[in-house]
């Protein structure tokens, strides 16, 4: 092999350095941009910082504006740690009291703030989620305040529920028995119970088994009906009969429920009361054939309602757009369904209240919105 092939096979066969320049190029580009990430990061914690602290001082100098300041950096799932750690040193049990509501609170700094000396830290501390539901127990000994949120708290463990179901405060026991967790073995004791108000507050509960709520519906008093009648566990076969009877309210709690059959919420659509026909027009399960028959009814606030109901057919809104009643032609403006030409069809309407409606709908696009206003302001307007 003669000197001149030897140089070009040692070309040949000399690795690329092209890929390897690229590689270098990529990763000093992450890092650069994990840089400028982390550096925003850190200016954006510190200007919070900043803001916390001066809405703090505000708040001790009761300064208007202060509290609504701390509120908002609180309530942020994204809030620093070293805001809330500092906002727990406060003197001012008001500042601590958000630091432990705050969705970001860590939990060793919630604990630490469910034994802070002032109570209402403490409950703040106890309402805020991620407070470990196994630790609650500590405040069922406490005082009554304690004792009533906690049996009202979601997550509050039944074997603390049971405590607090002997509690010698009426409203702790009543609160015991509306919490979604209690045991279904405590609400029929409480059922079998002389107390009428745990009755409603059983009948009232979301968790109460279906039988406890057909045995309740029996009760002679009107609270406890009413509150079965409004209960999602509520059988339809009892349902249907709550809607018989005498009481208006009874009748609404039925209309009202997602629970009722089509055929029970027919029924009560032919119901002299408008207030109940409005109940079963705004009912999430209310079927079609009721909304589109509905704006034939007498009642102005029944026809509204069902224009504005989401499950409206929105096909028919540019029709009903054109319709001789005002009522329905706001009601179609306020649906959030209707389609772009027909709200700008809307905003011409020669009745105010159906103009205002449509521009007043979150569906009008913006441009449409800040067209209008640039063509409705100025001197004289």
């Amino acid at each position: 092999m003669n000197r001149s092939s030897r140089g070009s096979n040692q070309y040949q066969h000399k690795p690329s350095s092209v890929p390897v320049l690229a590689d270098l190029v990529a990763q000093l580009t992450r890092q650069r941009t994990e840089l400028e990430t982390a550096r925003h990061t850190v200016e954006t914690a510190r200007a919070a910082f900043v803001v916390a602290r001066a809405a703090a001082e505000q708040l001790s100098k009761n300064v208007s504006g202060g509290y609504a300041q701390i509120v908002q950096i609180t309530s942020s799932s994204k809030c620093p740690t070293e805001i809330l750690s500092w906002l727990a040193t406060q003197p001012d049990p008001v500042v601590r009291s958000q630091a432990a509501s705050s969705p970001a609170c860590p939990l060793p700094l919630l604990l630490q703030l469910a034994q802070d000396p002032a109570e209402q830290v403490q409950l703040a501390a106890m309402r805020n989620p991620v407070y470990p539901p196994d630790q609650l127990s500590q405040f069922a000994g406490q005082s009554h305040t304690s004792r009533l949120q906690l049996a009202s708290r979601r997550g509050c463990p039944p074997d603390t529920l049971r405590q607090l179901a002997q509690d010698p405060g009426s409203q702790v026991r009543r609160a015991a028995a509306s919490n979604p967790g209690c045991p279904p073995d405590l609400l029929e004791q409480f059922v079998r119970g002389p107390d009428y108000l745990m009755h409603e507050a059983v009948a009232s509960n979301p968790g109460c088994p279906p039988h406890l709520l057909t045995q309740l519906a029996g009760y002679n008093n009107l609270g406890i009906r009413r509150r079965t009648a409004s209960n999602r566990n509520c059988p339809p076969d009892v349902l249907a009969q709550l809607a018989q009877h005498s009481s208006w309210e009874i009748r609404k709690a039925a209309a009202s429920n997602p629970s009722s059959t089509p055929q029970t919420l027919t029924k009560l659509t032919r119901d002299s009361n408008p207030k109940i026909r409005v109940a079963v027009i705004k009912n999430r399960s209310c079927p079609l054939e009721l909304l589109t028959t509905a704006i034939q009814d007498t009642s102005p606030t029944v026809r509204s309602a069902a224009v504005r109901h989401p499950n409206y057919p929105a096909a028919q809104l540019p029709q009903l757009a054109q319709h001789p009643d005002y009522i329905i032609r706001e009601a179609v403006a306020g649906n959030r369904k209707c389609p772009t030409d027909t709200l700008v069809e809307l905003l011409a309407d020669q009745n105010r209240n159906v103009a205002t409606a449509a521009l007043n709908n979150p569906s009008l696009p913006r441009h449409i919105l800040a067209m209008w206003q640039l063509t409705h302001s100025g001197p004289g307007r």
